[in-house]
């Protein structure tokens, strides 16, 4: 019942034609506005976004450090309880 990601919402499914390939891409602390809002100069983030998909709600651990972030934005969990610290 109480896991990490308890609580939260996700929008209806979109139906959509399954993908051949799937690229993910992440980039260590960067906020939300630079992808979000056409005011940034961001184009290719910005495509990428409107062409793919894009969490709305993601996790993840100040200060940014790969390994710590990826596993709290897979799980959900923050570093005390998934145990990846650096």
């Amino acid at each position: 019942a109480g896991g990490c990601g308890a609580g939260m919402t996700t929008p209806a499914a979109v139906p959509r034609r399954l993908a051949e390939h799937v690229v993910l891409v992440s980039i260590d602390g960067l906020r939300p506005e630079l992808y979000r809002d056409e005011r940034w100069p961001a184009p290719v983030l910005q495509e990428l976004a409107s062409e793919g998909a894009i969490a709305l709600a993601a996790r993840s651990v100040l200060p940014a450090l790969t390994y710590p972030a990826h596993a709290t934005m897979v799980t959900g969990c923050l570093p005390a309880r998934h145990g990846v610290v650096h």
